[in-house]
């Protein structure tokens, strides 16, 4: 599985982060907020029914202490003993019980009572008729009909505390349960009641159904259960309208979330696709190829840093193409040293001799120019064996004005041959000293020297300097010539890259291949149409450790000679 995602293209896999991160928890919250919303009506709704129905439970109770008042004066009256007994009522017994029921007519719908054998022994319908009990503006309680009443059972006992029956009352709803009572009830709920005392329902009846809420509460005394009821669809519509509000809402953050995931995703992946289209147009070696920078975000500092590298990867193949051309010259030079310098040096004598023997000035001439040739195929080899001459053992600490004059000594017909002359301001670098080789230091300064002479073809003067700074020493060289061409500067130490008709562009290679042996540089500080500064700088050794690098020379030339010694005598 974890292959199969690792396969995935880039921007799949982000747009896959995208939706299980974000897109889904939204979903998920929508689907929370929908069910949330049900919930919380209902909550809501079933908190008002369980307060409503507390009052409406607390007032029927307070009602009832007075019902109960009345109930006992029917069980316990003197009539309702001699009719319970089986004797004939009297007048005045029946007119007790007439005004009995007239009086409790607000509150008791009838009542009569029963015997031990539960026979009826008086009612009081048949005194005043079936519906003569109701006053003509009863009110009827709201849910119920006016004259819905709750029976009510007391025992009727005699002198001796036995029980000689019952007085059955039908209470009316209202007197226990007066209608501004149901002021407090919820708009739109039901009220039902349970008369454990009798089994008797009243009110509505309600079922179990999912859109209703309801409340219950079971009542001492009186005995009966409330239930109060009431549709949800009041209290919960708002909030699912709310709940679909948000979840409109979630929908369209998480589309344009989408939307902006897609952009941004493609936009990012198509750099990250340049930036690989790049990386293998460079392994196949193009490295010209660059990735454009379009942020300053991660990806385009990654095509800065790609572009970068690029560019140190083409300078380093550049330096190390040198370093091999270099090295080439000067293994190419130092196996054929002793060959072509020994061939020059027997042709310079036969020149020399020819040129003393010949008696015409025209011969001597053509023989001058052609010792002045060999003299310059001799230092084109001796330079280019000055690539590869980096041996250590040469290395000692060296006045840099000594080098600086021997140097000018072996460029002056150069200059001579330009009618131009070369000038030494020492200025505070008199005794200054470096650790080098003095041949090769040498020939560092002399290419220079050559190549300030060649830029004054017409004359003019080279001036040479020598600074101490704080660690180094610098050789300064400015010429007054024509200065080098801007088209020349990115070509400036090529090898074998020569503006000059006859030149090998060998001398600037030479030159920073020497300062780089002995740890320096050479620098073009400055070029225009009136000359050219070049500067060389390199390490400065104190007087202090130059005479300890003398010493510890000479210690070393001591043991080797006494090891040598001890060779011998062996």
């Amino acid at each position: 599985m974890r292959g199969k995602i690792r396969s995935l293209p880039l921007r799949a896999r982000i747009m896959a982060i995208v939706v299980v991160g974000a897109i889904l928890p939204l979903a998920l919250i929508g689907a929370w907020l929908t069910a949330s919303a049900a919930r919380s009506g209902r909550a809501l709704l079933r908190s008002e029914l369980d307060s409503s129905l507390a009052e409406v439970s607390q007032r029927i109770t307070d009602r009832w202490q007075y019902r109960e008042a009345d109930l006992s004066l029917l069980a316990n009256n003197e009539p309702a003993h001699v009719v319970l007994t089986g004797a004939t009522l009297d007048a005045d017994a029946v007119r007790y019980f007439e005004e009995l029921s007239r009086t409790l007519r607000p509150y008791v719908r009838e009542f009569s009572y029963r015997d031990s054998r539960g026979q009826v022994r008086w009612s009081s319908t048949r005194a005043t008729g079936p519906g003569d009990g109701m006053e003509p503006g009863a009110r009827a309680v709201a849910g119920f009909d006016a004259d819905e009443a709750i029976l009510a059972r007391r025992p009727v006992l005699n002198v001796n505390g036995n029980t000689v029956g019952v007085v059955e009352a039908r209470v009316l709803l209202s007197a226990i349960l007066p209608t501004d009572s149901l002021r407090t009830i919820v708009i739109g709920a039901a009220l039902s009641i349970h008369n454990r005392e009798s089994d008797e329902f009243l009110g509505p009846s309600t079922t179990n159904n999912q859109s209703l809420v309801s409340a219950s509460v079971t009542l001492t005394r009186p005995p009966l259960d409330l239930r109060l009821a009431a549709s949800d669809a009041r209290y919960v519509q708002p909030f699912a309208r709310a709940a679909r509000l948000g979840l409109f809402f979630l929908v369209l953050v998480a589309s344009v979330a989408l939307v902006l995931t897609t952009f941004l995703t493609r936009r990012l992946t198509r750099s990250l696709e340049e930036l690989v289209d790049a990386a293998g147009a460079v392994s196949s070696g193009n490295l010209e190829r660059t990735v454009p920078r379009d942020s300053d975000d991660e990806v385009g500092r990654l095509a800065s840093a790609f572009n970068a590298m690029t560019e140190s990867l083409r300078d380093t193949l550049a330096e190390l193409s040198e370093r091999n051309a270099l090295a080439a010259v000067g293994q190419f030079a130092a196996t054929m040293s002793h060959e072509v310098r020994n061939a020059l040096t027997s042709v310079r004598l036969d020149l020399q001799r020819l040129h003393e023997r010949l008696p015409v000035a025209d011969d001597r001439s053509l023989a001058k120019r052609a010792l002045r040739n060999v003299h310059r195929l001799d230092t084109i080899v001796t330079g280019s064996l000055r690539v590869a001459r980096t041996n250590p053992e040469t290395m000692r600490p060296l006045v840099v004005e000594g080098v600086v004059r021997a140097a000018m000594t072996a460029a002056e017909p150069t200059f001579l041959e330009n009618s131009a002359e070369v000038r030494l301001d020492i200025r505070d670098g008199e005794r200054q000293r470096v650790l080098g080789d003095a041949g090769a230091l040498e020939q560092l300064i002399l290419n220079l020297l050559i190549n300030a002479a060649q830029a004054m073809p017409h004359g003019g003067v080279a001036r040479i300097s020598i600074e101490a700074l704080e660690a180094t020493v610098v050789v300064r060289i400015v010429d007054s010539g024509c200065g080098i061409p801007p088209d020349r500067m990115a070509r400036l130490g090529e090898l074998f890259s020569s503006s000059k008709p006859n030149g090998t562009g060998l001398g600037l290679p030479i030159a920073h291949q020497i300062a780089s042996a002995h740890g320096g540089d050479v620098r073009i500080v400055a070029t225009d149409s009136s000359g050219t500064t070049v500067e060389v700088s390199l390490p400065r050794v104190t007087d202090r450790i130059a005479n300890r690098y003398v010493m510890l020379r000479a210690g070393d030339y001591a043991e080797s000679a006494r090891a040598t010694q001890a060779s011998d005598a062996s």
